[in-house]
């Protein structure tokens, strides 16, 4: 071998090296990021009312996701309306659709819901219809309850789905043209200023009901930082009450605005 071609080599070798010692310091960053999460939430934990569990995701292609608390993946309540509702504007873009889309996430009525849902089929074509929009958006182990089980409450609303998932579709639809009807009604809605709504700029869905002697709060959101960059969250509380998880969610907030910037994330 010539010594112009050896040069070479260890040119390109040299210039690959550089290249990828930054994706393995950024690697080893995200890591110990995530374990500080971890450590400040345990003392966090302390004083909510019961298990709680927080989940991140970044704008952008290969986005890391920041999760901490308990394994979560539990009834989605009235945040499954989102890919229920993206489900149903597949199909239709009418005057009639989209009024129900707007009455199911500005104002969370559940017999829009209802509509929407009859809309797409019977149980379980609008349960396949639904999990459609949960695959296209990461969601590949989410399955759509299309039976009902638990009396006086919507089967699609038992739908176990985790804070992991319900921050990808979030990510996903935060910038995109899909998403464009569906940030509009959740910009607006009339939901209590509790929990992820204490962002200054944030599209939240509410979700909540009865679990034994308490109750599952859940929020799911598309948090805007001031810079314009965007965050799909997801927040699980297993409070003491509901009104007590509305209390608890806001302390998450809290806890989380001085962190939320520290998960990589992209402009729209």
């Amino acid at each position: 071998m010539s010594p112009r071609v050896l040069a070479a080599l260890t040119c390109v070798v040299a210039c690959v090296a550089s290249l990828l010692a930054p994706t393995a310091a950024s690697a080893e960053t995200i890591a110990s990021k995530q374990k500080r999460w971890e450590r400040s939430f345990v003392t966090l934990q302390k004083r909510l009312s019961g298990p709680a569990s927080v989940s991140v995701t970044g704008l952008g292609h290969r986005a890391d996701t920041f999760h901490v608390g308990f394994d979560d993946r539990v009834s989605a309540w009235s945040t499954i309306k989102i890919p229920l509702s993206m489900a149903a504007l597949r199909r239709s873009k009418s005057a009639t659709t989209k009024d129900r889309v707007n009455r199911a996430l500005r104002h969370s009525d559940n017999g829009a819901a209802a509509q929407l849902w009859a809309q797409l089929g019977s149980g379980r074509t609008a349960a396949r219809r639904v999990n459609a929009v949960l695959r296209d958006y990461g969601n590949k182990k989410t399955y759509t309850q299309w039976r009902t089980v638990r009396q006086g409450a919507s089967p699609f609303g038992q739908t176990k789905w985790s804070s992991n998932g319900q921050s990808y579709l979030m990510a996903g639809i935060a910038c995109n043209k899909e998403g464009i009807y569906i940030r509009q009604q959740l910009n607006a809605a009339t939901s209590g200023y509790w929990g992820l709504r204490r962002f200054d700029k944030a599209y939240v869905k509410n979700g909540y009901g009865p679990r034994n002697n308490g109750a599952l709060v859940r929020q799911t959101a598309i948090v805007v930082g001031k810079d314009g960059r965007r965050w799909g969250v997801s927040i699980s509380v297993k409070a003491s009450s509901t009104n007590r998880g509305f209390t608890d969610a806001s302390t998450i907030t809290d806890w989380l605005r001085t962190r939320i910037r520290e998960v990589p994330a992209k402009h729209c």
